[in-house]
């Protein structure tokens, strides 16, 4: 899970109810607005100025997304959203009073990646894909403890200053390089890198230390233990299955030969970028080394090993009627979440994904009509990299690459065709 950001009590507080408030969405965005500046000036303790430095960078992202959420409408202001969260939040801090937690300051996005951040100083940032994913309150519970974990140790703070001594560091030893101190420089650059592994593993070890951290919170609430370790298999699962996805490339005939539209087979296969096959490059940076997560079977593992946790009780608890409520709505908006950040090349692979898992998946008719309209307009008005990325031949997520060079070679007028058609058949 990543990271986010905090507010003054009283005026931040107000992010909890502002669903609650006649404010409309361009006077919610000033006032948080002043509310972060106030936060940033707030906190102004540093030890030298490059730790300044990533401090102010930290809190202008966070207004740049601020100002790009509140503009595109990415942010969810529904009550019943709001009031599940803010109730979320307020149980956990109820139930630690040994442990003081300040209020929390969330926001919601429309993301069906089912993902939570702690930004730091009280600030968290959740998307409502995590309702897809999970099936109770115990396991979103779960989720919210391990932010409010990495809240509470400080991490983001923390980062900040690795992040500036990192900086301090590379300066120095870069001004005393002289330009054919090439041996030097070699040197320098290993330095480097052997940073990057040690920040890698200190972000992983934070990881531990939140787990650990977040099953104490979640433990005081009487929640199922084993809902803890739930949500954590879940997560696994999602990221296995975007992993191990294959769609059967009859599939795709069946789809979208319609009409008269005909698929070149030759769209169906990619080959890698050979250029420099007749060179050896090896990777100086081990990507396992600067993963910043642990592997989530050995979180899980680890917490089992460390809080005596036995898996009696694999199955997940009956959720709540409020929780089956959201996870409802949430099902009802999928896509249009998809639409709203212009991933339209994401929605359609989702669709025949989910067919070719044989999901029962309610307005498939409906949605391709609406996708490859979008994406008609999208040739015609020469914005079509808008919502279908180019693909990369040389990546590891074959499938889907393969999919987005299938859609790219679709001719204009096939892909107008395919639109009508199903528009006509969603409503028959």
């Amino acid at each position: 899970m990543k990271k986010l950001i905090p507010f003054l009590f009283t005026l931040l507080s107000s992010v909890l109810v502002f669903s609650q408030t006649n404010l409309n969405s361009d006077a919610l965005k000033e006032r948080d607005l002043k509310t972060l500046k106030a936060v940033q000036n707030k906190y102004n303790n540093f030890n030298n100025r490059f730790e300044k430095n990533v401090y102010n960078q930290h809190f202008t992202r966070i207004e740049n997304d601020l100002n790009k959420n509140y503009k595109k409408n990415f942010f969810i202001l529904d009550n019943d959203y709001q009031e599940f969260i803010k109730n979320c939040f307020q149980n956990i801090k109820d139930a630690n009073k040994t442990i003081p937690l300040e209020s929390p300051h969330f926001y919601i996005l429309k993301s069906n990646v089912p993902n939570a951040s702690s930004l730091g100083f009280d600030y968290y940032m959740i998307n409502n894909g995590l309702f897809q994913l999970f099936d109770n309150e115990y396991q979103f519970a779960a989720v919210i403890t391990h932010e409010i974990a990495h809240n509470y140790l400080q991490h983001v703070k923390l980062e900040i200053i690795q992040e500036a001594e990192f900086i301090q560091d590379f300066k120095k030893e870069y001004r005393s390089l002289k330009r054919s101190d090439l041996i030097k420089l070699i040197k320098s650059q290993d330095e480097v890198i052997q940073k990057k592994y040690d920040l890698a593993n200190q972000s992983r070890k934070k990881e531990i230390a939140a787990d650990s951290l977040g099953f104490i919170l979640y433990s005081q609430l009487n929640f199922p233990k084993i809902e803890y370790l739930n949500s954590l298999k879940k997560l696994e699962e999602f990221d296995e299955k975007i992993k191990t996805t294959t769609i059967n490339d009859s599939l795709y005939y069946q789809t979208f030969e319609v009409n008269g539209v005909k698929l070149n087979p030759k769209w169906l296969k990619i080959q890698k970028n050979e250029l420099f096959s007749g060179l050896s490059f090896t990777e100086h940076v081990n990507q396992d080394s600067v993963s910043t997560h642990p592997n989530i079977v050995d979180r899980i593992n680890w917490l089992k090993n460390n809080f005596k946790i036995e898996e009696k009780q694999l199955e997940s608890k009956n959720a709540s009627t409020n929780y089956i409520q959201l996870k409802k709505k949430y099902n009802d908006t999928l896509f249009d979440n998809y639409y709203d950040n212009n991933e339209y090349a994401v929605a359609l692979y989702h669709l025949i994904r989910e067919k070719n898992l044989n999901s029962k998946l309610l307005d498939f008719d409906k949605n391709i009509a609406i996708i490859f309209n979008k994406l008609h307009e999208g040739r015609l008005k020469l914005s079509f990299n808008k919502y279908v990325p180019i693909a990369d031949v040389n990546s590891e997520k074959t499938d889907y690459n393969k999919f987005l060079h299938l859609i790219w070679n679709i001719p204009t007028a096939d892909l107008k065709t395919i639109a009508d058609y199903y528009k006509t058949k969603a409503t028959i």
